[in-house]
Order: structure tokens, then sequence, then C-alpha cells
């Protein structure tokens, strides 16, 4: 079972300080009885490193632990199996116990790395997949990768007994180590849905945190889910409500009740804000991307110029209520309103040719990494006549004085700009992909920091070939 991991950088001795390792030792490290991880480097030049994770497996100490525990009789119960050759559930722990600091984003020594995007190649020799290199693709893909796969035979000497469930995978990105592993961390035991451990409710805890800021964006949200909990439907249910609950709002239940309060208010203001520009711009059908449970949609069928319009969401849960909060007003028009499950960094071919785009309060959610995929999908790949953005604006967060110095108003946010940020990354888009813009205000006003939220309105030059 071997992982690697080629960083190219401009001090490859970094990646020690990355992964907290030292890069010119052998270290081992017992994961369990049955399990002895080794990690070590190669190929240093003077501008990448490789670091390799190998695990040694002994089958008989697996199969005495496990031969007690319902959870590994199917997958344990002979001596012969596949689990010393192939990337499982393994993997992903020994990931956890032997670059645990690297994938909870700690680096005492060296802080600034954990969020600084390298260019990445991380190798799995041999991972078990019952979907072969499609279900590969569906899973990496959308965060971004460029993936070499390889499905091997089950006897290279037999060609005619087929193909075997086991992929090779080699994936290419400009990510951070620590979104690299967390990606590993979850995925590979969802490739794989045999698992060595017993699936209890601290398992939700563990997808919610290192999956958070990507998994619930990723068009394959709820399969991700419900494969990683092993099917079990009352945890998956769980997952999936804990989630639920947090969409939609501008902060959690942790943030101060001054900031629960205004984003109420706040979030009102955005839709009807929102509406009154489509109204304006003379839009009659459109794109809603992260719609959630569909406020803004019921406002904008309300509206009698409005034709058409499709809902985007990673979750079914949110959608389905969208659907129930809104059939009233489709009920004699059933072509009026779609619903689709999406992501705003994952290309649909589905959402060309609409008149607007709309992603309220979305932009924030994503990655630093991902805004790129969000870019080159939103203005060249779907391109609408019309876009329009809203996003807080991070220096009025000092008006809110339970708000301590330096936080974001929502834990789920990755970022937020300043006016001037926000300025300097409309412009560039607009210049990028053709398209003029201009830049609203939304809510009260303060003289030195300006008002809660901001606004883009993207206008499309000419039509494109994407349009």
């Amino acid at each position: 079972m071997h992982l690697t991991i080629t960083v190219h950088m401009d001090n490859p001795g970094d990646l020690g300080y990355l992964l907290q390792k030292h890069p010119a030792r052998v270290q081992q490290f017992q994961v369990s009885r049955a399990v002895l991880a080794h990690l070590f480097f190669s190929n240093q030049t003077a501008t990448q490193i490789t670091a390799h994770l190998v695990l040694d497996i002994d089958p008989i100490l697996l199969v005495n632990m496990f031969r007690e525990n319902p959870v590994g009789k199917e997958v344990f119960e002979n001596y012969v199996n596949d689990r010393p050759y192939v990337s499982s559930s393994l993997m992903s722990v020994a990931i956890a116990q032997v670059l645990g600091s690297a994938l909870n984003g700690q680096c005492k020594q060296r802080p600034e790395l954990v969020e600084q995007p390298f260019r990445l190649e991380a190798k799995l020799s041999t991972v078990p997949c019952r979907g072969g290199p499609d279900r590969v693709h569906e899973l990496f893909a959308p965060l971004g990768y460029e993936l070499e796969l390889v499905q091997h035979l089950m006897d290279d000497n037999h060609p005619e007994y087929g193909v075997s469930p086991y992929v090779s995978i080699t994936m290419r990105a400009v990510t951070t180590v620590r979104e690299l592993l967390s990606h590993l961390y979850i995925l590979i035991p969802v490739l794989d849905v045999r698992k060595h451990y017993w699936i209890g409710e601290d398992e939700i805890d563990k997808i919610k945190r290192h999956g958070a800021g990507w998994l619930e964006n990723h068009p394959h949200y709820e399969q991700i889910v419900r494969r990683y909990l092993g099917n079990h439907t009352r945890l998956v249910n769980a997952a999936i409500e804990s989630s639920e609950s947090e969409e939609g709002t501008e902060e959690r239940q942790d943030a101060p009740a001054e900031v629960q309060k205004d984003k109420l208010y706040l979030h009102d203001l955005r839709l009807d804000t929102i509406t009154h520009h489509l109204q304006r711009l003379g839009i009659q059908r459109l794109v809603d991307m992260g719609c959630g449970e569909g406020k803004l949609l019921k406002r904008l069928l309300a509206l009698p110029q409005i034709t058409e319009v499709v809902g985007v969401d990673y979750s079914v849960r949110a959608l389905t209520i969208a659907q129930k909060r809104c059939r009233h007003l489709v009920r004699s028009e059933a072509n009026r309103l779609q619903l689709l499950q999406g992501s705003a960094t994952f290309c649909d071919e589905r959402l060309q040719g609409y008149d607007a785009l709309v992603a309220v309060e979305v932009i924030e959610h994503l990655e630093p990494t991902q805004v790129g995929a969000f870019e080159a999908v939103t203005f060249r790949m779907t391109a609408p006549r019309h876009v329009l953005i809203t996003t807080p604006n991070r220096e009025y967060n000092q008006l809110y004085q339970q708000l301590p110095e330096g936080k974001l108003r929502h834990t789920d946010h990755r970022f937020e700009w300043t006016r001037g940020e926000f300025e300097q990354w409309v412009n560039r888009v607009s210049e990028q992909f053709g398209y003029t813009s201009e830049i609203h205000p939304i809510g009260p006003e303060d003289e030195r920091v300006g008002a809660p939220s901001q606004m883009a309105i993207f206008t499309r030059l000419k039509i494109n070939e994407a349009g």
C-alpha cells in the first residue's frame, strides 16, 4: 500500500515543515498492531521533493484483530485478502495518524505554508474501486484534479478474464497540501466500500471537519456521505440534516447575537435587491446558483416577467424543500421551474443559454484555490448575458462589537473581501472574460467601512462561443 506526494516548490525542504517530518530520515509509525507505516522522502531537487507513505500490513494479525468484530467478518474472513496491497480505509487512518498535523492545517514553525498552494502530484498505487475510472473521475475531477488512471486486468496473462475492480491513480493540481490530504482522507474510503473500522456517530464529525469548504459544494455530495458512512441510513440522514441546518444562514449559532439579528435583515435585503435589478434588466430566464431552500426562487416566480428559473444546489434535501416551497407558483406551468443538483465549480452544459446567473453569498464559501474554477465555469463555460454576485464586505465586520477582531462572519467562509479587493476581482474578471461591470452596496452604508454586503452586476459585451 503506497502513497506518494510530489510537491513542486521553491524550497523543497519546506515540505518537512508542512508534514512535520525530517526529510533526511526514514521514520516508522505503529498505526495498529497489524499496520506499520513507513515515511521517507526521495527525488529532492532544487524545485521538487517526493514524500512516500508505505503501509506494511500483517494479514494474520489483521484477521485476528477483527475475527470477533462484526465489521471484520466480511472484509477479513480469510488470511489471504487484498488489504496488504491496496489503498483502503487503512490508508486514511494512516494519513490521520502520521500526517495529522498537515491534515488539520497545523504548522507551528512555518504557518504561512498551510494555505500556500503548490503544484502537487499524488499517486495511489492500487485502489479498490467498483465503479472503475468513471467513479474516480466523478469524485476527483470536480475538485480540479487532472487525472491519469490505469484499470488493471484480472490476469495479465488472460485478458479474456476481463478487468479487475482495482485502479491506479495519478492526480495533479495546484492546491494546498492540507486540501490534498483532506480529499484523500475522505474519498479513499468512498472508493473502497469495505471499511476496517466500526462506523459510528464520530464519523459524522470527521467527514464534516475534513470536508469543510469543499465537500458541501461537491456535485456528488450525498453519494460521498452515504458511501463514507457505509450506507447506514440513520448516520447518513443525521449528517445531511446537520449540514442542512447550517445552510442558507449568514452566521452559525456560535456567532454573536448582534450578527445573528443583522443577518436576517441582510438576507431579505439581498434578495429584494437582486429581484429589483433582475426586473430592471428585463431578465426572463435565469439560473440561481446555490439556490438552497428556494427563498429567491419563490420571489422570482411571483414575477410575471420570469418565464423560466433553474435552481442549482448540491443538496438534494434543499432542492426538495425548494420544490415544496414553490410548487403553488408553478402548478399550472411545469416547465417554469427546474431544480438541478450541481456545483458552482463544476461545468454543466444544461445551464448554458440563459439571460442571467445569480450567486447570492456563494463565492466566499469556496476555497481561494476554487475561485478560478468558479470564474471559468460561470463566465467562460456558462457565459450568461448577465451575472449578479453578492458577497460580504469584510471591512464592515468591525462594526459588530461582539465579533472578535479578524474573525469572519460565518465559520464556513473561506475568505471575505474588502471593498477594494472585491473591486479588483470584479475588474479583472470583467477584462478577462469580456464583460462590463458595476458594483452596488447592499445595506446601510458607514462613512468609513461602507455597507455590510456588496454586489457586482456583470454584463457580457458580446455573445461568445460559450454563450
